[in-house]
């Protein structure tokens, strides 16, 4: 170690100083790593500081008598070149007096080395306004309640009590995949219903709080204190919250990360009782209750407090399992250091302190953002869909969070930070081609542009074989996948009531017409009644023969015969209307596809080729040509399929029980693909219109420029 490495020129302001920790200081001995580390903790702020053997023998000579500077002197005796520098010891200082964990009379200029100390209110402060979306609020302390209320949830953390939590949620998985349709169904419109918003938020901080309340009882449970609850408000929406810090000061890191797995656990818990409700009760206000308490549980879990790459519950499980305290900072930091060391050569200090680490910092800053930014827009839109103005709000606020401020920062350490004074002119260099190029990137690159919809495979009227009365399928003349010619008989189906009908109605039209004639020689004053129930008689017979004659089947024009024989043809019953098959003409297979109006322009004008994907074959892209346009738009769909209750995108208006349609008007296109084996009629398609390319910011211009004027008419 160098002389200029081992002095500071800081160290004149601390020497002097005659450090005390403070008596109520706890300390706990972990390992990380095969590492011996010391935890302190003061129980009145409740906060830890970690710290390496070499720097808690330094601590453990803070005893008020002795100066620093002895107390350094000493440990260059004991330790040798292991002895931490005098930068180190400032920074060591100054971290301890932030933390509120010495007493000591400082010199003046040491408040420069404790800033932080000093100002951490007026920071508290800029940290609400910088962060708005996660205020918090303090109210009581819970320790004594939770104390009490232990019993409630202390049989969580048993082996058995682990088991039979286990079972019961493996069972209720098992009851949502089995109603797995009627769950997502429309789901999103569903929770932000206005009148389930109330419902919504009462629900949303009960449950909130018994999750926060299992944190507590597994913090309780292995002999630690919780003594702050409060309220944080997360994007607005009040979240209870507990500070059950303690269990950082746990020496086994099993309950550690126990006690960060508690939670979701009674979270998981209540939204599998919340299940077998939901499955057991008529519609109503209880399974109201039930459908909301398992959607929010269960999207609490898998999206937030169940993925490490938020700072939640699974975050802090990850860093004790791996052993990596402050696990996000560092991974940030080591980014930041790969930018210092190779684009600005500069000589900074590596944070990972192997390459295993270096892998998972790497790995985790980068798709920690990324997630971030998907669950953070994601929200955002679908906020902004039931209410435009306040997702507006959240999306710019979200923004500036995201990138902005971030971007400012880094920014501002360039401008201002004396670590960069050297490599400043290069830092500005980077950052200025940077820009640069992702301006150039997103205005002149033409990037693939293509619109997705779904659609149909669709057959016209004059295909289709309808029953013209209510029958018995009894004979087949031709077979599926034969050629049959216009007029040609396919199918008969037996109704002996309608021919007996015919019968009965010809003998009655000639009873008619005899007592008509007679009438005519002997009684006119009888023939106008006798000519209206002759005229009668003759309509309902020739509608009974028309019922009769629709009991065959056949072909309105040549084609390959498409019969459903999915449940069966023969003996099975058909009501009039219903189509029994189909004729299909040519080679080709006709899809109708609708569009919404967002993206009619942009299909009108720009696409270049379209390529369809049929449900039945995934992994098949077919190449279709365009038919026609449906003059105008339309709310009626030409499927159940692609409505929301049928698996599609597009929501049903629901004072129209009987039709299927939408509530936002569609544009409808046929296409011609070519047949392929397997090919059903009615069978959903995924259509992709491919547009010639165009650069990023036209389309976020566009975007933007659709919005306005759906939303705002301007």
């Amino acid at each position: 170690m160098s002389q200029s490495d081992l002095f500071s020129p800081e160290w004149y302001r601390v020497a002097a100083m005659r450090p005390l920790l403070r008596r109520q200081v706890q300390v706990s001995r972990q390992q990380f790593r095969g590492e011996t580390w010391m935890v302190l903790r003061e129980p009145g702020s409740n906060r830890l500081f970690r710290v390496t053997l070499p720097a808690w023998e330094i601590i453990a000579r803070f005893d008020g008598a002795r100066d620093l500077d002895g107390i350094w002197k000493e440990m260059c005796e004991a330790l040798g070149d292991d002895v931490p520098t005098q930068g180190e010891v400032v920074r060591l200082v100054s971290q301890l007096a932030s933390c509120d964990l010495l007493l000591a009379d400082l010199p003046p200029d040491l408040d420069e080395l404790g800033e932080r100390s000093r100002d951490i209110a007026v920071k508290r402060v800029l940290g609400y306004v910088k962060s708005p979306l996660a205020l918090r609020l303090p109210l009581f302390d819970p320790d004594r309640l939770l104390g009490a209320t232990l019993p409630l949830g202390s049989w969580l953390f048993s082996r058995r009590g682990f088991f039979i939590w286990l079972a019961v949620v493996l069972l209720a998985l098992l009851q949502v995949g089995l109603h797995w349709n009627e769950l997502t169904g429309n789901m999103i419109d569903q929770l932000l219903a206005s009148e389930n918003l109330l419902l919504l938020g009462i629900l949303y901080p009960l449950l909130k709080l018994i999750h926060e309340c299992g944190h507590g009882w597994a913090v309780k449970r292995w002999g630690g204190e919780v003594r702050e609850l409060g309220v944080m408000f997360l994007i607005f929406i009040p979240t209870p919250y507990v500070d059950a810090s303690h269990a950082g000061f746990f020496k086994d890191k099993r309950q550690r990360m126990l006690v960060g797995f508690a939670g979701m656990q009674v979270e998981l818990l209540i939204a599998s009782l919340a299940t077998f409700v939901w499955v057991a009760v008529e519609p109503g206000l209880v399974r109201a209750v039930a459908y909301n308490l398992m959607i929010i549980a269960g999207i609490s879990a898998v999206v937030f407090n169940g993925n490490p790459l938020l700072r939640f519950d699974a975050y802090h499980i990850l860093a004790d399992w791996l052993e990596m305290p402050n696990f996000g900072n560092r991974a940030n930091q080591y980014i930041g250091y790969l930018l210092q060391k190779r684009v600005l050569r500069m000589d900074v200090p590596d944070p990972a302190q192997s390459r295993r680490e270096a892998r998972w910092f790497t790995f985790y800053a980068i798709a920690a953002f990324i997630y971030k930014l998907f669950v953070t827009f994601g929200i955002v839109f679908a906020v902004a869909g039931r209410f435009f103005i306040f997702g507006t709000l959240l999306g710019i606020l979200a923004f500036a969070n995201a990138l902005v401020l971030p971007a400012w920062r880094v920014l501002k350490s360039v401008a201002t930070d004396h670590r960069f004074a050297e490599s400043r002119p290069r830092a500005w260099q980077w950052l200025g081609g940077s820009l640069a190029a992702l301006v150039l990137f997103a205005v002149f690159v033409p990037l693939p542009s293509y619109t997705v919809t779904e659609g149909v495979v669709w057959v016209p009227e004059s295909a289709r074989l309808y029953a013209g009365g209510d029958g018995v399928l009894s004979h087949v003349a031709r077979r599926n996948g034969e050629t049959v010619q216009a007029g040609e008989l396919v199918a008969q189906l037996d109704n002996p009531q309608i021919e007996t009908n015919v019968v009965a109605l010809g003998a009655r039209v000639q009873e008619l017409d005899l007592r008509y004639r007679q009438a005519a020689a002997e009684s006119r004053s009888e023939i106008a009644i006798l000519a209206e129930e002759y005229d009668r008689a003759v309509a309902e017979l020739e509608d009974a023969q028309q019922r009769l004659a629709g009991l065959d089947l056949v072909a309105q024009e040549s084609g390959t015969l498409a019969l459903d024989e999915r449940q069966g043809l023969l003996g099975r019953f058909f009501t009039r209307g219903t189509v029994v098959g189909y004729v299909i003409s040519g080679r080709e297979v006709l899809l109708r596809v609708v569009v919404s109006q967002d993206d009619i322009d942009l299909v009108r004008q720009h696409t270049k080729r379209v390529q369809v994907r049929f449900s039945s074959a995934p992994g098949d892209v077919v190449d279709v040509r365009p038919l026609r346009e449906v003059p105008e738009a339309q709310r009626l769909l030409p499927s159940a399929a692609l409505s929301l209750e049928g698996g599609g995108n597009h929501a049903l208006d629901p004072s129209a029980a009987n039709e299927l349609r939408s509530i936002e008007p569609l544009f409808q296109f046929e296409l011609a693909a070519p047949a392929r084996p397997g090919w059903r009629v009615g069978e959903r398609v995924f259509v992709r219109f491919v547009h010639r390319p165009e650069p990023l910011w036209d389309r976020v211009r566009r975007d933007l420029r659709r919005v306005f004027l759906r939303r705002l008419d301007v």
